[in-house]
């Protein structure tokens, strides 16, 4: 179907594997195909709803941003993804056949398709087309603290020191609309006058600062005064007779404008500018200019930008129940007549009729400004979900510019290509189990989305919270991309130190995530520079694994390392599955290499311990150990995990200064580093510097763990094929644990090496036996009983000291006596094997081996 304000196109899909579709609070990431469910899709400034309802839902309200992206994996187990570029309102009803249904009330249909075959080629392709994701600063990747219950700076002085004290690692001080004069941007409050030396204080010690921006500029002030001379754009009333003018004649400003005004938090009415126009972009870099001169913040967080107007259209606005906020006059839309054609559609979509099952009305108008409202880019009916996308780009540039450095963006509200320019959170969620177990979804989305930069406030931004679920909300806040703690003005604070439990759980989990960074920038750097996700759900490495499709509450960063975070009360552990098609280790200190169990399980997972994380078979990742800030922390040297599977690994690390701007990577200076193992009789070790940046000041590497070394490393034998190799007293080997420790000076100097070749020998690949397949290498302990490992090295045999019920503590190596040297007519040459030594007599060197059939009943070997 196909009209002006409605287009509708119904097809059935080849496959109920489902994923995608937002920003909703979804409560499984695949969808449930056997429900009919509706999903809107229209940016709207709403908080988070997290009942489930029977089909799995929370009832499908839209959110902050507007995705609609969806990936199918088919039957044979590719995948494919389709996104339907239209921004005006518009849902999707998925239902069983399996079928969707999609409608738009504006604009035209067009489809992109994207082929894979593999989940992470439709990411790659689909960012092709919208734009891959901006690189975060380093220290973003940090811990971030703030709450709005601070009223001043000494009161977050105060819990900032408390934090360090603790030591904990942080890195960001968060400072919401608190810090301005009357919710105003650009205008610093009266008892925030000591933000900015205290911001240098910060500075001093390594720590960054990020501060919140509202989209709507208050038309009294200053700031608005500068927009109007800068020529920038604002929404504005079609015509003079819409215009309300006993509000407007409040404002001189406006007085004599159809600028259309809206309410956000300030308590005077906002205008809300088209950052799409260029002079208003101009104007708002010029802004941001001024304000940082006084106050150097380092990133930006953008809200209400959906754009919100609170109370829009509602007889009673809630804020008139809010004893902060003046009860100034809300805004009234058409919604009668000719006028009221886009508030009030023929079709409004899901996205308003939702809202009425909880207020008397809802309109597409509602909590933001009227549909007709008209600007340059063009009316608000047709670009509202455009909003942040637009106000990210015009900011991006701006905070760049102001700081001269990456810094860091974050919005509300968002489209795709919003990750181009700006990480995103969850939204102001609660402090509920709930809304702890949906955020894993949200944050899997939003890297389907492009958005890999995304995180959800840790313990819940509403609501008084139990230490049982602040606790676990570290544990798994650790692994969010963002993680960021932040509560609203009326909660208690929910900093780390308030609790002992938390704060001993939390000091674990976030150092644990500092020891990490190394690995998860390199996703964010090859995700900025190739395309592709940071976190991603398990099907998305294991599409063959049927298991793996309907799991949602584990996730993975990148392809090698796999988090199960507790999301249940009174648990201490967690059923996970863990693929079958690869070796999987614990990176848990307590379990640090210990190979994991494969497939559904029972996993221990107390509070006083990380919830289990694995490292994949095969991978190669970097690590640190921890310091009180990600800078510190970057100045320690760089280890490696080598996690074998199959005899090899392989991976990459990526490495820059961390903040300079990234305008094209072909030019960025940072560092490349490829790295590859194999192992057989011989073990051997590659370290290849692919790309050298300047001033990248990358750590040498000083210790490699290897994971499922299932060989006897001869500790003797390891050589550097150039240069000085210097091995350390902690170099240890445990066959037993399939761990070897390589530590050593001179593995890896980035300002010297461009490749490191490292070559040992071991007691061949396969010459530990199972203690039920063991040949005792001192058969006269059998009568004994008693083993001695000095007769057992002697003879050149395995000692294992660990004690396996009548199984020889000393054993030939599986590799010993004879190899075949040649076969001719039947007859089998055997050598004499010299990489082990017949602790009793020489081996004569060549035997004859044949093999003869009697009769074809009898079998005669001599």
């Amino acid at each position: 179907m196909f009209s002006d304000q409605y287009i509708q196109i119904a097809a059935y899909i080849g496959s109920p594997e489902l994923y995608g579709i937002g920003e909703n609070i979804q409560h499984q990431l695949r969808h449930n195909m056997q429900y009919y469910v509706t999903w809107g899709m229209l940016s709207r400034n709403e908080v988070p709803i997290y009942t489930m309802g029977a089909s799995g839902t929370s009832g499908t309200p839209n959110l902050y941003g507007a995705y609609p992206f969806y990936m199918a994996l088919e039957p044979d187990n590719k995948a494919h993804g389709v996104l339907l570029l239209n921004s005006n309102p518009q849902d999707i009803t998925i239902g069983p056949a399996p079928h969707i249904v999609y409608r738009t009330i504006g604009g035209v249909l067009d489809i992109i398709f994207f082929p894979g075959p593999f989940p992470e080629d439709v990411i790659r392709q689909y960012l092709a087309f919208v734009g891959k994701p901006a690189l975060p600063s380093y220290w973003s990747l940090g811990f971030q603290y703030g709450s709005d219950t601070y009223k001043n700076v000494i009161e977050l002085e105060n819990a900032i020191s408390a934090i360090q004290n603790a030591a904990i690692p942080i890195d960001v001080l968060y400072a919401g609309f608190r810090y301005m004069n009357q919710s105003q941007d650009f205008i610093l409050a009266e008892d925030w006058q000591r933000f900015p030396p205290y911001i240098d204080q910060l500075h001093n010690q390594s720590m960054h600062v990020i501060i919140a921006l509202d989209a709507g500029v208050q038309v009294d002030g200053e700031p608005f005064s500068r927009a109007l001379a800068a020529k920038a754009n604002f929404f504005e009333w079609e015509n003079d007779s819409q215009v309300p003018h006993s509000i407007q004649n409040i404002y001189p400003l406006v007085s004599n404008t159809k600028i259309m005004l809206g309410v956000q938090r300030p308590n005077k009415h906002v205008a809300l500018p088209d950052y799409s126009v260029q002079t208003t972009a101009n104007w708002w870099k010029e802004e941001i200019n001024q304000f940082h001169a006084k106050v150097p913040f380092d990133g930006l967080w953008l809200d209400l930008n959906e754009p919100a107007s609170f109370g829009t259209n509602e007889p009673k606005p809630w804020y008139f129940d809010d004893p902060e906020h003046a009860n100034i006059t809300q805004l009234m839309c058409p919604l009668n007549g000719t006028e009221a054609r886009f508030d009030i559609p023929p079709y409004e979509t899901y996205n308003a009729y939702f809202y009425r099952f909880h207020l008397t009305k809802a309109y597409l108008s509602s909590e933001t400004l009227c549909m007709l409202a008209i600007s340059s880019s063009g009316r608000m009916y047709d670009v509202k979900n455009l909003y942040g996308l637009y106000h990210s780009i015009a900011t991006q540039k701006a905070l760049q510019s102001s700081t001269s450095k990456r810094g860091i963006l974050i919005s509300r509200s968002s489209y795709p290509s919003g990750g181009h320019y700006a990480g995103h959170s969850l939204g102001d969620n609660r402090g509920s189990w709930s809304a702890m177990r949906t955020s894993v979804i949200g944050i899997q989305q939003f890297n389907m989305f492009g958005i890999p930069y995304v995180g959800a406030d840790v313990c819940g931004y509403y609501d008084n919270v139990t230490v049982e679920l602040c606790l676990r909300w570290y544990q798994l806040g650790a692994f969010y991309p963002l993680m960021r703690n932040r509560n609203d003005k009326t909660s208690l604070p929910k900093d780390p130190t308030r609790w002992p439990d938390v704060m001993k759980a939390a000091q674990t989990a976030i150092q644990f995530r500092y020891s990490y960074l190394p690995y998860l920038y390199s996703l964010f750097f090859k995700a900025a520079k190739d395309g592709g996700t940071v976190v991603r759900p398990l099907f998305f490495e294991f599409p063959e694994e049927p298991a793996t499709h309907g799991i949602s509450e584990q996730f993975m960063w990148g392809s090698a390392m796999l988090i199960a975070p507790v999301l249940t009360r009174q648990s201490n552990t967690v059923y996970a599955y863990i693929p079958r098609g690869a070796s999987w280790f614990s990176l848990r200190t307590t379990e640090f290499g210990i190979r994991a169990q494969r497939g559904f399980s029972f996993i221990h997972a107390s509070t006083t311990e990380l919830p289990p994380v694995f490292i994949r078979g095969g991978s190669i990742i970097p690590y640190q150990i921890a310091a009180n800030t990600t800078a510190q922390t970057r100045q320690n040297p760089i280890r490696l995990i080598i996690a074998i599977e199959n005899g090899k690994a392989n991976g990459k690390m990526y490495w820059d200064d961390g903040e300079s701007i990234v305008d094209d990577f072909n030019i960025h200076s940072y560092i490349e580093l490829d790295v590859n193992f194999t192992t057989g009789i011989t073990s051997r070790l590659v370290l290849t510097k692919v790309k050298w940046g300047i001033g990248a000041n990358v750590p040498y590497i000083e210790r490699i763990n290897f994971f499922g070394y299932d060989a006897i490393p001869l500790l003797g034998t390891i050589r550097r094929e150039s240069g000085a190799l210097h091995l350390s007293s902690e170099t240890t080997a445990d066959h037993a644990t399939e761990r070897f420790d390589l530590v050593a000076h001179g593995i890896f100097d980035f300002d010297i090496d461009d490749q490191v070749i490292i070559t040992w020998q071991n007691h061949q690949l396969y010459d530990i036996a199972p203690p039920e397949a063991r040949v005792t290498c001192i058969p006269e302990s059998l009568q004994s009983f008693v083993d001695d490992e000095a007769i057992c090295n002697a003879r050149g045999c395995i000692w294992d000291s660990h004690f396996w019920y009548n199984a020889p503590s000393c054993y030939f190596p599986k590799v010993s006596g004879y190899t075949i040297r040649s076969t001719v007519d039947g007859v089998t040459l055997l050598e004499d094997y010299k990489g082990f030594k017949n602790p009793y007599q020489e081996n004569r060197p060549l035997l004859t081996f044949t093999a003869t059939s009697i009769q074809h009943t009898t079998l005669n070997i001599r």
